[in-house]
């Protein structure tokens, strides 16, 4: 009986530690970005260029990618402003960006709690173009915010956030290679 429940409480540790950044530091290898409020409250911005990848495919890649609780069990889509759920496809010429979308992240207290809705939740926003710069090449924008006030640490959790997003659509297609950016001053490597 004792080893039954020693054998769980690993499991269940080992569980919370892949799915949240827990100490400081971390010994997560992801989780080695903490922002200090750079956006006023914790947040990362990624971009990942995709070499030879159409928007399309991209978009089909992360929309399988998130759903059915993405790479970790714990991304949800939100519906738009349009009123579709997860993402949406912009009119072409109107918008720098050809989709958008957003989902909600939670991960667990420290200790291993977890409720519903949370504790921690962070909003995903997701936004795919073609990069005129780059001679048109793919890029998916990532940019995670923590929603809890007062977020001023996250322990890198941000950063992991869009990282595991970005694995998980080259699982989902292995032709998806791609070139990590960051585009400015968050989520800085320790």
């Amino acid at each position: 009986m004792n080893t039954m429940k020693t054998t769980v409480a690993l499991l269940v540790g080992c569980t919370v530690s892949t799915l949240a950044c827990n100490g400081s530091p971390s010994s997560d290898p992801d989780c080695q970005n903490p922002d200090l409020g750079s956006c006023g409250m914790a947040c990362c911005k990624l971009e990942f260029a995709f070499s030879s990848a159409s928007p399309e495919s991209v978009h089909a890649a992360l929309v399988t990618a998130v759903g059915g609780g993405g790479p970790d069990g714990r991304y949800s889509w939100q519906t738009t402003a349009e009123g579709t759920f997860g993402t949406f496809k912009l009119p072409e010429a109107t918008y720098p960006y050809l989709y958008v979308g957003q989902a909600h992240h939670t991960t667990p207290f420290p200790d291993g709690t977890m409720v519903t809705s949370g504790p921690y939740t962070d909003t995903v926003n997701f936004a795919i173009y073609q990069d005129a710069a780059r001679g048109n090449q793919t890029t998916l924008r990532g940019f995670s915010l923590s929603l809890i006030n007062g977020a001023l640490g996250d322990h890198g959790i941000n950063y992991k956030s869009l990282l595991q997003v970005a694995r998980q659509i080259k699982v989902v297609n292995s032709t998806l290679d791609w070139d990590m950016r960051h585009p400015d001053g968050s989520c800085p490597a320790k």
